[in-house]
Order: C-alpha cells, then structure tokens, then sequence
C-alpha cells in the first residue's frame, strides 16, 4: 500500500503546479470561419454562405472583382449578418491575395474585408457608426500599398494605418491582422512585421449590423479591390485577463532625459484584482547595465487600467533594447502570472547645427527619405487632433509615429492644415460684396474662426511638445491665392475702427481696379499714403483678411508649449503683394520656385523672401526647389516633337514630371549662395516613384541620384557654415513697389513677370541684385545702395517718390523702364522685356540686355564681382575678413530629355572663363567643395581667378587674407575636444570655417552624433559623450577642416 501513498503525494504536490500551467499557458484558439477559393464560394465548412456582386467570379481558384473603379459593388457578400465573424475577445484575421498586374490609381483604397461599412466612424448619431471592422490595402501607385484596420469598439473607432510597402503585382501576398480584444493591434504582411498599434479605451469589437464582404466595402461608395482573393481565414481566441501594452513613446535619442516608459496595464477580468506587481528584466545584452526592477502597481478594479511609469537609461548606443515583463496579480482565484515581452528604441544623436533638408512632403519610407539626404520631412498632426474623439489616443498615436522619426535619424516638420479644412471653410466662409460666396478660402478674420484654429494649435502643440522627433511645423500653406475681402459682419467693422470710414465701394477684389480707371486719380500716379483705396489694401494684406493674425496666432500656440529648439514657417511666402507681414511672425518664410525656365530663377524669389522677412525682426529665410514639373509648362500633351522621348511614350499621361538633374543642381547653387536656414524641396513622386505616386511620375531616374549627390557634398557638409554667412549690403536692388503692385497690376506674385525677368538680367550681368520693399525705404532710407531699379514703377507714393528723387539727387544711379511715373527721369533706360517661348532666345535676349546696361553703368559704378562672359554667374557674401565666392555655371543647352519641347534648356554644357572680386588683400583661396587651394592672383585691388566647368555646377570659394594655420584638436575640460586653427604667433583670419568631426570606434565606424558644423573664428568645441555599452578599445576623433583639407585624430581609449 506504501507505493500507491507516496503517488497521491506526489500528485497532490504536482496538482497546483499544473494548475498554474494550465492558468499560464497559451490561449486556445478557435478556428471561426475559412473561406479556400480554389474550392467554392461558401465557407470550408459550409456554415457561411454568401452570393457574388457584380462582375466577382472565380478565377483560377480566386476571388475575382471586375476591373475597374464605379461605384458599383463588387466580392462576395454574406447572406446574412453572423455574429460569430465578430469575435467577442481577440482575434486574428488571415487574408491570401493577389494584386492586377495593372495598378489603379482612381480609387487607392481597397477593401479586402468589410462588416464596419462607415469606415473612420464619423457619422454622429447613426447607427452601427462604431461597429464591426474592416481591412483595406490602399495603393500609393505601382506596387506600393499601405494596409488600413479599422476596429468598431461600440463608442469609438480606432483607424490603424501601416507602414507603405512594396508587393509584386501579379503574385499571391498575405496580411494578417492580429487584435488582442483589448488594447494592441498588429500586422504584418507575408509573414513580416509591419506595425503594431496600442491604444487606450479599448476592449472588444462592436458586434457587426452589417453582412461582411471579401472584396469590397459594404455599400456605397463602393471600394473593391482590384485583384483577387484566394484564401480567408478567421481566428477567436480569449482576451488575457491582464494585460501589459506600451501605446506612448517607445524611443528615446542617445541621452535624452528625463525619459520613461508608460506601461499601461489592464484588468479585462471581471474581478477586481488585489494587488499587482510588475518584474522587469532587461535583455542579456544590457542585464549588468540596466538592473531589473519591481513595480507595485496596486489594486485594480475589474474592467479598469492604469499607467505606471519604468524609467528608461538612454545612453545607450542607437538599437532596439529587449526587456520582459513579468505580471503578478493577486485576486479571488489566488495568484496568476503573466509574462509580456516588449522593448524601446534608443535613436542616434544628430548634429545639432546641421541645415535643415526638407522633404516637403510625407509617406515615403523614412530610410529613403535619409538616405537621399533630407533631415525631415513633412506631415500633419493638427487635422487629425480636430477630428479626434479621444485626445489621449490621438497623443498616443503621435507620439508612435515619431518614435519611428527618432530611431531613423530623421525629424518631422508637421502640417498644421486647418485652412484646407472644407467644414470650417463651410462654416465661416468668405462673403463678395453681392452675397456669393468665394470659394476655399475661410474667413480667418472671424473671432470664432481665429479661437478654433488656436484651440486646435494648442492641443496640437502639447501632445509633440516632449517628443523630439517633430521639430518643425509648416502653418496653413498656400492660403493667400484665393483670399479676397469679405462683406460679411466681420471685415466692414473691422476696417471701420482701424480707418474711421467704411471700405471703399470700389474694393471688390484683392486688388484695387487699375489707376486708369480710378476716379481722380493723380495724373502724375504719385499717390498720397492716405488715399482710401491704399489704406484699404495695405489694411485688407497686411492684417484685414485675417491670415497674417492667424499664422501669428498659431506660431504662438506651438512656441507657447515646446520649449525645446523648434520652428515654424509659412510658405509660399511671397505670393502676395510686396508688403511686409506674410506669414505673420513664424520663424521662417518660405516659397516654392519651378526650375524652369531658368533654373537660377530661384535666386529671385529667395531674394523677395529676404525682403519680406525684413519687415519682421528676427525672422529668417528658407528657399524651396519644385521637383516636380508641370508636363504643360515644359513637355506639353498637345506637342509631339520628332522624335519623342521615350519616357513621354512610356508615360503620356504623365501630369507632373521630374525636374532635369543639372536644372536641380543649378538651383540649390542659386539659394545656397544666398543666406538661407534651410532648404525645401516637393515632389517625392517624381524623385522615387514606380513609376509613379498620384499624378507625380518619375520620368528621370537621374534626378535622383543628383540630389543625394548635391546634398552630400555640398549642402550638408556647408550646411552650418552657409547659414551663418552674412549677405553683404546691396548695392543695386530692384524696387518692388506695392503701389504698382495693387493699382497696376504688376509684382510677381511669387509666380513671374518682367520683374522676375528683370533679376534673371541683373544676374547675368552679375549686378547681384537684391529685391526690396517701399517699406525699407520709408523706414532705413538706401543705405549703400548704389542702383535703384525701378522697373513696372507706374504709380508710387510720395514718401517713396520724394526719396527716389533725393536719392538720385545725391548721386544714386536710377535704372528703369517706359513705364515710370513721369516726375523721375532715369539714368539708364531699359525697355520692359516680354519673355517668348522659346527658350534659348529668351535668355539670350535677357543677357544681351545685361551686358548692355553694364555697359551703360561702368562710367558710373563698378560691381564687386564679373565675370569673362554673362553663363559665369558670380555672388558674393562676407563674414570680417572673409569673402565666400559663389560661382554657377549657368551655360545650357537644349538635351534629349525636355529639349524637344524647346520651352527650358535643360542639359548643362562646359564653360571656362576668368571671375574677378574687388578685392585687395586676398593672400589665399580654397574650393569648399573638393577642400583645397585653388590658384589666383590678386593685383591692383583685383582677385582674379580661373574657373572651369564641366556641366553647369557651382563652386564655392573662400578668400582670405592669410593662408590657413594648422589645423589642431586637444582635449579640454568635461570630455570636450577643443578646435583650433592658429598658433601662438598666427591665429586664423576672422572667418567661418566648415569642419567635419568623425567619432570612431576601434572598427572604423563612424558613431551617432559626428557630423559637420562651423568653426566660427577658427575655433570650435565638440563635446564627445559615450554610451555606456559602447565598444571598450582604442577610438579616436578625427577632425577635417574642409577649406584646405588638413586633417588631425586625436585618440582615446574606452575601458
């Protein structure tokens, strides 16, 4: 009998340990519903049975929706609404398809399978508004998709949107949808990971009201997918009684601090639970640097959650750091433990003075968008915090999307869009003087507008105020094109109390009617400031329409709550009239140019940024390259040149092309030899897509590979160098005249004209011509300014005429053309130009009449700059005594990629010459660009030098007054290195230096954190902070001075 004792001991010690095994281990799953379209159209087992719609057949064992995009339904709908394809805790759904080798671009979104129907939940009030789900893949054009869940959960709907991938059209892919039923969401697709989501108020998906579709959304508007489904397969499992999800920020940067996890844990029983405690145990890899920990997060109610903090060690070297969780709870059923493994990222320091890079423009892979060179790139969060239902979750949501900023190494600039927003357009909209309505432009005027889009701004700003992967915000694009004055309550009292009369009865438009038309006009077109119509559209531009107060009002909000460095800009900055204020007080102006024609045309508009900008103190300047160009403008339809490109047979439907690869170069020369804090570039679907993103087509695969060449060796390693350069005063200046603008039509609006024609002239001739203000004038006087171009001058006020007149009288030089105001007689006269289409002529035409007027101006002033022949264009900036040359070859011809069209030379040709500074002292010359010295000679107060190109390209050359000392790096105090350039007998000349730290470990790499900056004076300190699990050996720092190229390590050891 002893033998059969000791075996009920043994299973009475056994018993409570298989009972913990059974309460630990996995959930049982439950096959729900199986659909193998080889087969039939019913279920695998016959359970749910359904009928086709449409054109939907099978097809060689797939479910098969016509082609095609109306709004008629197609797939396989269900006869009847089961319950049981609603699982009431966790579930995963498996989808086997097959994209059409024939992408459709009329309807991107598709649906694969749908019991939700009103998709984002936005539909107050009606009935199943947050029920069932759905899963869509939707097309970004060629083989690119981006998969979409939306989860019903009965008082809100939460919207999963992917990562973007590539899938081959034509072959089967599978995507899986996994949903816990309480707070974490994940897909994947052909069996790789592809993003996971968490979330607050969660819990089970609403039961469904509405049959389920394979194929195809519910009802209208239909959305099918265009391909075939082979296999569908519906998993349930039971929701875990406590759960561990992390929804916030999961990535830090090397160092940040203060940082911390928010571990959200979740009671899904119906029992309360008495205590529960956390065990975290980092990975083997940093177990002796992270030590474990233990968390008491208390009692938790049934059906309810809390967040604790787990601080986090962030210097730690970039990667993905493990750690596992382990949940110990106490309740009626004794103790349970659950294990959850999760991780946080640790993303690379950047350098803190690079110049911004931006891809204005979102949904590209994050590691292209890098690898080509841009430090950011463009999308909103503000749209989305209106609609949002749930502000926590939207948080959430935002902070996980930038965690995935910070463990690229890239930065978001965010779109703060709520001008476009058609509801509120709707709700306060712009009233004409006969009641019609001007269409998608709100009246920002409004008080009640104004405090919502404030609102928004604040919430906006407190949810990415912490989190350093958004650093930027663009605030309301393009919204000045389609303002005009509102007669509705708001704008007639407002002008009221500023001017002390009502609006003019003229005022119907943005702009006065021409003078010729205006009753009493002056016959001289001298105009008093006072004269009701000009108050009425300096009033109506700078503040009346309510643009310029809300830009301010939202740049406020964001810099209100993010106290970290961050910026804000507006663009396009200066289509409007030449009157400062555009854009409010944000940060930066920016505009966007078209490289074409004349792809130097970009130095024009950076300089009417610069104008506008110095009307706002502290307020600076960025320059934007369109990627894009428009087919009408360069490569027409309705033209058939012989013979065509193939590119234009390829793609004939091709709306927006790529810009010419030395076009692009061209222009980044033209604004980085202006002073600019960063530069934009739109258009991502004509640098990378395949072959196409929307109407954006990639027509030249060169573009791209010129862009990540230009951008990394040129702007970033000059970046904080280029921004710090100051422009030197201006000499000639073509005045801008806001007067002229509004009375007689003229000004470039950001677009063109003469007066952009006129700069092009000026450039040519290198006059290096700078744009400015009446304002400027009123308020500074000239200053240096030895040439006043008053071109399209055809009515002005009398403080500006009165200046001119003393200006001239004191010896300044007038250029103008036919249309001055009679009372100022020009020096030189220059008949206003009319561009033809033709491309070649027109610049040809434009630089014959630069040279002439050069030629008309050396009796009486000499340029600080010139060139052997006018394709040499040449401009000067100075920081003590330091000048940094920039010269571009502008020599094009006509290539084999747009030329046909004739409408814009787009192919760089060879071009050498000789380019002279007025400059005396000049002992030494460096190309920043390939980092030597570069022969010269200087005589008779003239530095002269060789230059020769091979394409149209830029050279960037500093002039000193010295030669270069040696180059020196030593260690200083706090594991800093100090950078010097000089001696204790000869320090550097006064001058900005660009220079290139390298941090490398014993294998060669190049750590987070090293980069190029600017040794201002010669000196620079670069503090070198390890990480703590960084590879113990010999490291070194290696410092190169990119003028000359010397170059010094200084090493150290890392125990």
């Amino acid at each position: 009998m002893r033998p059969f004792y000791d075996m009920l001991r043994r299973v009475a010690l056994l018993l409570p340990l298989l009972f913990t095994a059974l309460a630990t281990a996995a959930p049982k799953e439950t096959l729900v519903a199986e659909w193998d379209f080889s087969r039939n159209a019913a279920s695998v087992d016959g359970k749910f049975t359904g009928k086709f719609r449409g054109a939907t057949k099978i097809v060689d064992g797939l479910l098969m929706m016509a082609p095609g995009w109306e709004d008629k339904g197609e797939g396989l709908i269900l006869d009847k609404v089961y319950p049981e394809l609603t699982p009431e805790e966790g579930f995963r759904l498996e989808i086997t398809f097959q994209p059409r080798t024939e992408p459709r671009t009329e309807q991107p979104q598709q649906l694969l399978w749908d019991s939700k129907y009103l998709l984002a939940g936005n539909y107050k009030n009606v009935q199943g508004n947050h029920n069932g789900f759905a899963v869509a893949l939707t097309s970004g054009g060629g083989d690119t998709f981006t998969p979409f869940v939306w989860l019903g959960l009965g008082t809100d709907t939460k919207v999963c949107a992917g990562q973007k991938v590539s899938l081959a059209l034509g072959q089967q892919h599978t995507i899986v949808v996994d949903y816990n039923g309480a707070s974490q969401l994940e897909i994947s697709l052909d069996g790789v990971h592809n993003k996971t989501f968490s979330f607050t108020g969660g819990g089970s998906v609403a039961p469904a009201i509405r049959q389920a579709v394979i194929g195809d959304r519910c009802g209208s508007i239909h959305n099918r997918f265009n391909g075939g489904i082979a296999r569908v397969k519906l998993t349930a499992y039971p929701t875990e009684p406590l759960t561990l999800t992390l929804p916030g920020r999961k990535a830090f940067v090397r160092g940040e601090t203060p940082a911390a996890l928010g571990l959200y844990v979740t009671n899904q029983s119906k029992t309360d639970l008495t205590s529960v405690t956390l065990l975290v145990k980092f990975g083997d890899t940093t177990a002796k640097l992270l030590p474990s920990r233990r968390i008491e997060v208390g009692a938790l109610a049934a059906k309810s959650s809390r967040i604790v903090e787990l601080p986090v060690e962030t210097r730690l070297r970039p990667g993905k750091y493990p750690f596992t969780v382990t949940m110990i709870s106490v309740g009626p059923q004794g103790e349970s433990t659950l294990t959850s493994k999760q991780d946080f990222t640790i993303g690379p320091q950047l350098p803190p003075d690079s110049m911004p890079i931006v891809m204005w423009g979102g949904g590209s892979p994050l590691e292209l968008v890098l690898d080509h060179g841009f430090t950011h790139d463009l999308g909103g969060f503000a749209a989305t915090v209106r609609r949002s239902a749930n502000l926590t979750d939207t948080a959430l949501a935002a902070q996980r999307t930038l965690d995935e900023y910070v463990a690229t190494g890239l930065r978001r600039a965010s779109y703060y869009t709520l001008a476009h927003d058609p509801n509120l357009i709707e709700q306060f909209p712009r009233v004409r003087r006969d009641g019609s309505i001007v269409p998608r432009n709100a009246e920002a005027s409004n008080p009640e507008y104004q405090a919502i889009l404030g609102d928004v701004a604040e919430k906006t700003a407190q949810i990415i105020k912490d989190h350093p992967g958004c650093d930027a915000v663009l605030i309301n694009s393009e919204v000045r094109d389609s303002t005009a004055p509102s007669f509705g309550k708001v704008e007639p009292a407002a002008f009221q109390a500023f001017a002390g009369y009502p609006i003019p009865d003229e005022v119907m438009g943005k702009a006065p009617p021409r003078y010729s038309r205006v009753k009493d006009f002056p016959l001289g077109r001298v105009i008093s400031p006072d004269h009701p119509l000009l108050v009425y559209y300096r009033w109506f531009w700078k503040q009346g329409d309510g643009w310029n107060p809300v830009q301010t009002l939202v740049n406020n909000a964001y810099h209100k709550h993010i106290k970290r460095p961050f910026w804000t800009f507006f663009d396009p900055s200066v289509r409007v009239p030449p009157l400062w204020g555009s854009g409010g007080n944000v940060d930066y102006v920016s505009h966007w140019t078209y490289a074409y024609p004349d792809p130097i045309r970009t130095g024009c508009f950076t300089d009417e940024l610069r104008a506008m900008a110095d009307g706002c103190p502290g307020q600076d300047v960025m320059s934007m390259t369109q990627i894009i160009c428009y087919r009408s403008a360069t490569a027409p339809q309705s033209k058939n040149p012989d013979p065509t490109p193939a590119w234009a047979l390829k793609e004939p439907e091709a709306k927006f092309i790529s810009i010419p690869p030395d076009s692009l170069r061209a222009s980044i020369w033209a604004k980085i030899s202006r002073r600019v804090q960063g530069i934009m570039f739109h258009g991502s679907g004509s640098l990378w897509g395949t072959p196409s993103i929307g109407s954006y087509f990639t027509t030249n695969q060169e573009t791209g590979v010129m862009m990540k060449k230009v951008l990394g060796e040129v702007v970033k390693p000059l970046g904080p160098t280029l921004k710090r350069i100051p422009e030197r005063p201006p000499q000639v200046a073509i005045l801008h005249s806001f007067a002229s603008c509004m009375f007689a039509g003229r000004g470039t609006w950001g677009w063109h004209g003469w007066l952009a024609d006129a700069h092009l002239m000026l450039q040519w001739a290198n006059l290096s011509p700078a744009v400015i203000y009446e304002e400027k004038i009123l308020r500074d006087g000239f200053g240096d300014l030895k040439v006043l171009c008053l071109f399209h001058c055809d009515v002005l006020t009398t403080p500006v005429f009165d200046a001119i007149r003393e200006f001239q009288a004191k010896g300044g030089i007038v250029i103008a053309d036919e249309f001055l105001v009679p009372g100022i007689v020009p020096d030189i006269l220059v008949k206003a130009y009319t561009r033809p289409s033709e491309a070649d002529k027109a610049k040809a035409e434009l630089q014959a009449l630069g040279l002439d007027l050069r030629r008309q101006l050396d009796p009486h002033y000499t340029a600080y700059t010139d060139a052997s022949n006018p394709d040499l264009v040449t401009r000067v900036r100075t920081y003590g005594k330091a000048d940094y040359l920039f010269v571009i070859n502008d020599k094009r011809t006509y290539g084999d990629y747009l030329g046909p069209w004739k409408l814009t030379m787009e192919k760089g040709l060879p071009n050498s010459g000789t380019v002279t500074v007025r400059r005396g002292n000049t002992k030494a010359a460096y190309d920043l660009v390939a980092h030597r010295p570069v022969p010269f000679t200087c005589k008779r107060g003239v530095t002269t030098l060789d230059v020769d190109f091979t394409t149209n390209d830029g050279l960037a050359i500093l002039l000193l007054d010295q030669p270069l000392p040696k180059l020196k790096a030593a260690w200083a105090a706090d594991k800093t290195v100090q950078i010097t350039m000089g001696s204790t007998r000869k320090n550097a000349s006064t001058a900005l230096y660009p220079i290139r730290i390298d941090v490398l470990d014993p294998a060669g790499n190049v750590m987070d954190g090293s980069g190029h900056a600017c040794a201002v004076d010669g000196q620079f300190l670069f503090p070198v902070e390890m990480a703590l699990n960084d590879q113990p050996g010999n490291w070194k720092v290696r410092v190169t001075e990119l003028a000359s190229g010397q170059q010094v390590e200084l090493p150290f050891t890392v125990p």
